[in-house]
């Protein structure tokens, strides 16, 4: 989007996203050869809606994005333990996934799924627009619950950055925006254009027929 119009031409869809990496989590938690503090039972986690479900919360509660150029490093945020209470009560820790879980955003072939990073998809969105890049790569704005996790914003940054230094981006000031809000960003749009007289809709009527 460009002052208030839609790029339609050059928008990207990606099919590794949340749902996905729900999924992903829970291939991860399964394949978990102990917790820090009990073993875990290999079948504990199932794409039942119940464990899947639980996998989604300890993704969405302990997930972090490590920093740029070292994605399997210490970093401060890796070096704590997370530790995670089940419904049941059991805790278990979940600190060597929590990280590598969202590698897969930027490669998601860690999932088992030949697809482009979503910086790759990001970069190679906006190198369409040849006239407009440079606007659009310092004003690239994130929304949606995966983004909530701690690093990511610094981290898409980063991959962004180097894409550009590679493919020599001109005035390369890439910026990457991520609201407080950004986990309801969607429905707040609709809403706010929802509510606009000047909006155009189709009618029940209209849908019916």
């Amino acid at each position: 989007c460009f002052e208030a119009r839609i790029l339609l031409e050059d928008a990207v869809q990606t099919d590794f996203a949340g749902e996905a990496l729900n999924d992903h989590w829970v291939g991860l938690l399964n394949s978990m050869t102990a917790g820090r503090l009990l073993n875990l039972d290999p079948k504990r986690f199932s794409n039942t809606c119940a464990q899947w479900e639980t996998a989604r919360l300890i993704k969405d509660q302990t997930a972090l994005v490590a920093a740029g150029g070292t994605p399997h490093s210490a970093d401060p945020l890796e070096s704590k333990s997370a530790i995670y209470k089940l419904p049941d009560k059991t805790l278990i820790d979940v600190t060597e996934i929590q990280a590598t879980g969202m590698e897969a955003l930027f490669r998601p072939s860690l999932a088992g799924v030949e697809l482009p990073g979503i910086h790759e998809i990001i970069h190679n969105s906006i190198s369409r627009q040849v006239d407009l890049a440079p606007y659009l790569r310092c004003n690239i704005v994130v929304s949606g619950g995966v983004t909530m996790a701690p690093g990511f914003q610094a981290r898409l940054q980063w991959e962004l950055c180097e894409l550009c230094n590679k493919t020599n981006c001109k005035r390369n000031r890439t910026k990457v925006i991520a609201p407080p809000e950004r986990r309801a960003s969607t429905w707040i749009g609709g809403s706010i254009l929802g509510s606009l007289s000047t909006a155009k809709w189709a009618t029940k009527a209209m849908y019916d027929e």
